[in-house]
């Protein structure tokens, strides 16, 4: 086999892929509108350079969308589905250049029973164009990384996917941290600290950001209150409560399934101890845990939202494959729990789209 045909997906997982999507743009046009699809549609017929809590990012594409479908459910959700077809094929691809077709193939089953993942692909909220854009951002840094010699496409490239996030999530920034985590960390990618790649890509990723900052320069910075809110940083200091802890533990174990939320945690840590390699596991690390960190801190005193550390869970997916291979288990138990893993996804992914407006 040719590597060209190597590095295309597996026919069965594109039809697959193909069919799912189909299926969600059907089922998509079919629930009414959640309260925050209606809140962005309302900001879609007033575009503005930022708003309140986002920036202009998923009212630019609620614009865009019903324009060409209507001021309809379909309409509002139709980028949703095709959102969540192009973050697993992006997913296949990165995690095929840096494990193989196995591994790559796995991580996209693995993400499309994920429950969380399956709601995202339904309801046209920021996270399908953050998640999107994050992985888009880690597939450049990813090939710029192995063009170190030159700035190239990547490196802005990167900082453009970057910002565009940003414009639609704000936390889509953390991929700095993440970014400079990675080239700390590593002895084979530091010497890029001293190459102008990142920082071209810091300066583009600060160009996006301007209609934010300009929006806010201009209404008494609401936005940074609203983001201390949201942390609950706003009044009485920092307090622990563990209660707040495991309530935002127990509800992952929920919105991503109880074996594979298991296993994505323990895949976590195996590639945090691995996270000054120069390879693949370091990479899918080092965009992982900022953000899984910085939520899973701020719950000890008050629980999140459980969608806040999809991004770097996603990063992780392909993690799990490539070190449950190498897992000391017998073929038996291998077996079982496999299946009771992705049944259990299943199962959970129904109940999340589980619409009686149809079966009626």
């Amino acid at each position: 086999m040719t590597q060209a045909q190597d590095d295309r997906p597996p026919t069965l997982l594109f039809a697959g892929l193909l069919v799912l999507t189909l299926a969600r743009l059907v089922i998509s046009g079919a629930n009414e509108l959640t309260e925050d699809e209606a809140y962005y549609f309302m900001w879609s017929q007033r575009l503005d350079w930022s708003y309140y809590s986002k920036g202009p990012g998923v009212a630019t594409a609620l614009w865009l969308t019903t324009s060409l479908f209507g001021a309809n459910e379909f309409g509002v959700r139709f980028l949703a589905p095709m959102l969540a077809l192009a973050s697993s094929l992006l997913v296949w691809r990165m995690a095929r250049s840096m494990f193989d077709a196995r591994v790559a193939s796995w991580t996209v089953l693995l993400l499309n029973l994920t429950p969380i993942f399956n709601a995202g692909s339904l309801v046209m909220t920021i996270d399908p164009l953050s998640i999107f854009f994050w992985l888009a951002a880690m597939f450049c840094i990813w090939r710029a990384l192995h063009r170190s010699a030159q700035v190239g496409a990547y490196w802005p490239l990167a900082g453009l996917m970057m910002g565009l996030g940003f414009l639609c999530k704000y936390t889509n920034a953390i991929q700095i941290v993440s970014l400079f985590l990675l080239l700390l960390a590593s002895r084979h990618w530091r010497p890029l600290l001293r190459k102008p790649g990142p920082y071209v890509l810091l300066g583009v990723f600060a160009l996006c950001t301007a209609p934010v900052l300009l929006w806010n320069a201009g209404n008494d910075w609401i936005t940074f209150t609203h983001l201390k809110e949201r942390g609950s940083l706003d009044s009485g200091g920092f307090t622990i409560n563990p209660a707040e802890w495991f309530e935002f533990l127990g509800g992952h174990f929920f919105a991503y399934s109880p074996f594979l939320f298991a296993g994505l945690a323990w895949a976590v840590i195996c590639g945090a101890r691995q996270i000054g390699r120069g390879d693949g596991v370091a990479f899918l690390s080092a965009f992982a845990l900022p953000i899984i960190v910085l939520y899973f801190g701020l719950s000890l005193k008050n629980a999140g939202e459980l969608n806040w550390t999809a991004p770097g869970f996603v990063s992780a997916a392909a993690l799990l494959p490539y070190f449950w291979r190498r897992a000391s288990l017998g073929s038996r138990w291998r077996s079982i729990l496999q299946k009771l893993a992705l049944a259990t996804a299943a199962l959970l992914t129904l109940f999340f789209v589980w619409n009686t407006d149809l079966v009626r």
